[in-house]
């Protein structure tokens, strides 16, 4: 590793998509050095209907449009701050990969905000880059960012470390867990955090993946297979039916939860807080799960971990209707079954409307209807 002895000026601007950086930068004579490998085209995912209780199915619920995936080989590429973003050796900003927020100008990126970029570090070693913005989140680190490394293998090159970022002192356990069950232990990880600036001999830079939340087949099958030995493992039928509490959560809590876990209790379903177990007893958890009921939210990541047949039964709140799970649940060959729960009333007070004002609609409680959630359970056969 070696030290630049001075800062670095910023960006001299960005490429909007890593694609025209390659149909620039080739051109210059540069073809042996960079690639641009496209491995899956644009293509559209075409759903089974969900199956709810009322004839007329949310919006929410549409087949998906999946951008084309690719890697980009990246001679003297450079990484810097707390979310990984990609500079070109052309000293300018690849937006695609490097996003922040979603719907954001590239003008508006931090890295163009800053009074001017720290020394870098350069190693003479080639980096798989799996930085991403919301990458402290489960349910983004299994859908938006391990599926990339199944892009970086693809290539055929083998990358000397993957570079990873955390807004944390270090890893999260669930980061570190992962990581190490697919393959990649410590001494194979490159950590981002703050104000870091490493440039890499080479960079494999795969594109971004759930656009959004279009994920593909293809993504979802990846996580599926790099974990399948766990997956395999003999079934407890302590989990055949299990109930997936948000009890635990800071938003979008069911309201009735005692009722609603008593009500499950009798069918024999077995209440869990995915949170209190590590990834691999959570993936045993959904493996042998054969009916899974849950309000909507990140738990049911877990979704990727089911064998197909799975019966689902989402509960959303009718303010807040996400159907990231169905898609999950196609992918995965599950069988998709949905109910909303009570609309929330009127607020009585000011005190009760500047509470409810106070929050975003995906941040809203849910009451669970418990005459509504057994119809349903029974057109599913899921209450037997």
């Amino acid at each position: 590793m070696t030290i630049s002895d001075k800062p670095l000026p910023l960006p001299a601007g960005y490429y909007r998509t890593t694609e025209e950086w390659a149909a620039v930068w080739s051109p210059r004579g540069n073809e042996a050095q960079a690639a641009y490998l496209e491995l899956y085209k644009t293509h559209r995912s075409a759903f089974r209907r969900p199956v709810g209780l009322d004839d007329e199915i949310p919006q929410e619920f549409h087949d998906r449009d999946h951008q084309s995936a690719f890697v980009a080989v990246i001679p003297g590429g450079r990484l810097w701050g707390a979310k990984g973003a990609v500079i070109a050796p052309d000293n300018r900003l690849l937006f695609d990969v490097s996003l922040e927020l979603w719907g954001e100008e590239p003008e508006r990126h931090s890295v163009f905000r800053q009074p001017g970029l720290p020394p870098v570090r350069r190693f003479r070693e080639t980096w798989g880059v799996l930085t991403y913005t919301a990458s402290d989140f489960y349910f983004h680190w299994m859908l938006d960012v391990l599926p990339r490394i199944a892009l970086i293998r693809q290539t055929g090159i083998a990358p000397d470390k993957y570079v990873v970022n955390t807004h944390a002192a270090s890893l999260l356990p669930f980061q570190d867990e992962t990581l190490a069950m697919i393959g990649i232990p410590p001494e194979a990880r490159v950590v981002m955090s703050g104000q870091d600036h490493l440039q890499a001999e080479r960079l494999l830079v795969p594109s971004l993946i759930g656009v959004r939340s279009h994920y593909p087949e293809w993504a979802i099958a990846s996580v599926r297979a790099a974990f399948a030995a766990y997956m395999n493992e003999p079934q407890d039928s302590e989990f055949a039916k299990i109930y997936v509490s948000r009890e635990d959560a800071q938003y979008r809590n069911v309201t009735n939860e005692e009722q609603v876990a008593d009500f499950l209790a009798k069918y024999g379903y077995k209440k869990i807080v995915p949170s209190e177990w590590t990834v691999k007893e959570q993936i045993h958890i959904f493996a042998s799960a054969r009916r899974i009921v849950a309000p909507h939210g990140s738990n049911l990541t877990n979704l990727l971990f089911c064998r197909p047949g799975a019966q689902v039964l989402e509960i959303f709140s009718p303010h807040y209707i996400n159907a990231i799970y169905w898609v999950l649940s196609n992918h995965a060959r599950l069988d998709y079954y949905y109910v909303l729960g009570s609309k929330r009333p009127r607020p009585r007070s000011l005190f009760e409307m500047e509470k409810m004002q106070g929050k975003n609609r995906e941040q809203l409680d849910i009451e669970v209807d418990l005459d509504r959630l057994g119809q349903m359970m029974r057109r599913a056969g899921m209450e037997a």
